[in-house]
C-alpha cells in the first residue's frame, strides 16, 4: 500500500461539495479565500467536518488571480508572474493575511501555505515566516524529500495522473478529478500519511535548482500554447 502525503484543491468554481469518497482519510483541504464566497452553507459545515477529524487548512493566496492583465497568458498565479514584476515583501504580506483572516474567520486554523500554480519567491517565503505558517506547498518535477526553509516545513508535491507522481511523498489533486476511476483507486489504496509524520531531509541545492527551472518552463510552456493557438502561429 502506498504511503502519501495528500491535498486536495478547491478551486474558485467548485461548489456542492460531494467529498464522501474522503471519509476516514486525513489530508490537506486547500482553498482560496476567494472560494468562500461561491460555497455552500452545506459545503463549509462539510469542510468543517473534514477538519474536526483530522484533516489541515491550507490556503491558496487570495483572490486567486494575477493582479496584472493578462490578454494571452494564463492569469492563474499571484504572489508571483512571469511577465510582470513580482510583487513586493509588503504586498504579498498583506494579501496572505488578508486571505489567512476570511478562512480563519469562516472555517478555522490555516496551517499551510499553498502558492497559486506553486509560483512564488524569496518575499513569499518571508511572509510565511511572519505569518507563521507551518507547511508550504511546491511543485515535485525533481523526486525532491519534504525539506525545512528557515523553520518551514517545504512539501513538493505531484499532480496525480502524472509521471512525477509515483516518486514523490506529496501528492494532489482537484476536486473536480476527485471521482474519477484513477483517484478513486488511489484513494482506496493508499494510507495517507500524517504532516507530522513525514520525514524531513535535506536536497542538494542544484536539485532545487533543476525543480524551481523545470516549473517556470513549465509555466510557460502553457503560455506559449496559449499565444500559438489564439494568433495559429507555429
Amino acid at each position: 500500500m502506498e504511503r502519501k502525503a495528500f491535498t486536495l484543491y478547491i478551486n474558485l468554481q467548485d461548489k456542492d461539495l460531494d467529498l464522501s469518497v474522503l471519509n476516514g482519510k486525513e489530508f490537506i483541504i486547500a482553498l482560496c479565500p476567494a472560494s468562500v464566497n461561491n460555497l455552500t452553507d452545506r459545503d463549509i459545515k462539510t469542510i468543517k467536518e473534514f477538519l474536526k477529524k483530522g484533516c489541515i487548512l491550507g490556503q491558496r493566496g487570495n483572490l486567486g488571480i494575477c493582479k496584472y492583465e493578462h490578454k494571452d497568458t494564463e492569469p492563474w498565479h499571484e504572489n508571483v508572474c512571469l511577465h510582470n514584476p513580482s510583487l513586493s515583501f509588503e504586498e504579498q504580506l498583506k494579501l496572505m493575511k488578508n486571505g489567512r483572516e476570511i478562512l480563519e474567520k469562516t472555517l478555522g486554523k490555516v496551517e499551510v501555505y499553498c502558492p497559486i500554480n506553486h509560483l512564488y519567491d524569496v518575499n513569499t517565503i518571508k511572509a510565511c515566516q511572519v505569518l507563521k505558517y507551518k507547511y508550504f506547498m511546491d511543485l515535485n518535477l525533481q523526486e525532491l524529500m519534504p525539506y525545512e526553509n528557515n523553520g518551514l516545513i517545504v512539501l513538493p508535491e505531484a499532480k496525480l495522473g502524472e509521471k512525477e507522481a509515483e516518486a514523490s511523498l506529496a501528492v494532489y489533486t482537484s476536486y473536480g478529478d476527485v471521482h474519477k476511476r484513477e483517484i478513486l483507486d488511489f484513494v482506496k489504496n493508499s494510507e495517507f500519511i500524517l504532516l507530522d509524520q513525514l520525514e524531513i531531509e535535506n536536497n542538494l541545492d542544484y536539485m532545487l535548482t533543476i525543480n524551481e527551472i523545470k516549473k517556470k518552463i513549465r509555466k510557460l510552456e502553457k503560455d506559449l500554447k496559449i499565444l500559438k493557438e489564439k494568433y495559429k502561429v507555429e
